[in-house]
Order: C-alpha cells, then structure tokens, then sequence
C-alpha cells in the first residue's frame, strides 16, 4: 500500500520528482554498497576454452589455496572498484607484469566498460567479485609473474606464489557439487613448464562467491545489468518502493 501510494504520487502528480528519482535509481554507483572485500577473478579464453585464472595463497590461515586476487578494503576506500584495482595491482605485480598501474585496473574493471563481464555482491559476507576478462594480458602475466615476485619484495607484492588455470566448466563442477578441490593447470615457478593436471584446492571465499552464480541465486541489478547484488534474506531496498527493480 505504502509503496503503491509513493509510486504513483512520484510518477503522476510530481513528474518532476519522478524524473529525479528515476536518475538517481538508475545511477547509484558502486560505492553506495557496503563490503568489506574485493576481489577480481581474471578470465581467458585458450583455444575456444574458457579459463579462470586463480593464485595461491602464501599466508594466512587459508594458505595453500588458491583464490581470485583480491583483498579486504583499506580505510579511506569507500568504492569496492577502488579496493579490488588495488589488490589485483599488488596481487598481480601489475606494473611489472601487465603493464598496468592501480589508477589503469580502476578504469579497466569498471563495469560500464567491456572487459568486466560480471559484478558479484554478496550482501550477507559483504564481499565484492569482479569476474573480468584478460585474455589480452594472460601471456604477459604468467611469462613475468615469477620473476616480478622475485623483483617486488614488498609484502604486499608477495601474498601470492603460484598461478593456476582451470576451466570455467570445470570450476562450475567442483562449485556445484560441493568439491574442495579441482584439476587444474599449474605454472612452475623455477621452469618454465606447466603441470597440466595438478589437483589444487580452492579458497573457501571463492567457492562461495561463486555458488551464488552457478546456483542461480535470486540477485537484483539495480544500478547497471552488470552488477548483481545477492540480498540478505528478507532485506528490501529504498528504490524497490518507487517500483525499481
């Protein structure tokens, strides 16, 4: 009733109002969400196939596993664009790899523009994945990443140690079926030789994340068809009573 009666008051008696509204509705950027995380799963296409590229974990309690690259947010970040850019960039050793400054990724994986195919918002662990294409930065980035980890001796340059590949359908199995671990390609560090075959065991956070996708969770896209924010249960938003979806 209370959305009906602010609906149809907005549309037809205050056009005007209406106008504002549906600018505003349709406009929210990203740093109207509250997270404390985020993260960018790069993706890459090999001859017709589609690949995730994962890194693994060199500390913390989840060491050992491999995860998108990304992190939790610094204080004075208020826009999950910004805190996933930076992590990817140190995660990435992007400017010794790709070529490819903080300020650069920030443009690169936002959403309005191409290469960023998906936007995952996890309202309930408040966490923000950029699933992102890089086909054209992949080869740079595996041929470099050794030798930057070995260049970059910063801490924040040395929270990853190994970069895998695996197939998209091949995640989408393990994700779906509750699996912790999964084949995948892996790049040595000392040769330059892969493992085609090496079971690795994913990050709990990105089995999550991406379970909300491949289990076709209820999400809304209010701001850009890119973005999908999955709710907490039983939460509603402000524009949902003007009739925004």
């Amino acid at each position: 009733m209370v959305r009906n009666t602010v609906f149809y008051f907005t549309k037809y008696l205050c056009p005007l109002s209406w106008l504002i509204l549906t600018v505003i509705a349709h406009a929210i950027p990203l740093n109207h969400i509250s997270y404390k995380a985020a993260s960018v799963l790069p993706t890459w296409f090999v001859n017709d196939t589609l690949y995730v590229v994962l890194s693994r974990e060199a500390y913390g309690s989840d060491k050992g596993t491999y995860d998108a690259f990304g992190g939790s947010r610094d204080p004075h970040e208020h826009n999950p664009l910004i805190t996933a850019a930076r992590e990817c960039a140190e995660e990435m050793i992007s400017h010794l790899t790709i070529d490819l400054s903080p300020d650069a990724l920030v443009t690169y994986l936002d959403p309005t523009y191409d290469a960023t195919n998906m936007v995952l918002v996890n309202e309930a662990i408040r966490y923000v994945l950029f699933i992102t294409n890089f086909e054209h930065f992949m080869p740079a980035f595996i041929a470099r990443f050794y030798t930057a980890l070995q260049i970059a001796t910063e801490f924040k340059y040395q929270e990853k140690d190994s970069i895998a590949l695996v197939p998209w359908d091949t995640l989408e199995t393990a994700v779906r079926n509750h699996e912790t671990t999964v084949c995948a390609t892996v790049f040595n560090r000392y040769e330059p030789s892969r493992e085609e075959c090496t079971f690795i065991t994913l990050r709990p956070i990105l089995s999550t994340m991406m379970e909300l996708l491949f289990s076709d969770a209820p999400y809304y896209t209010p701001e850009h068809e890119k973005i999908r924010i999955y709710p907490q249960k039983g939460k509603r938003y402000w524009y949902q009573y003007l009739g925004f979806r």
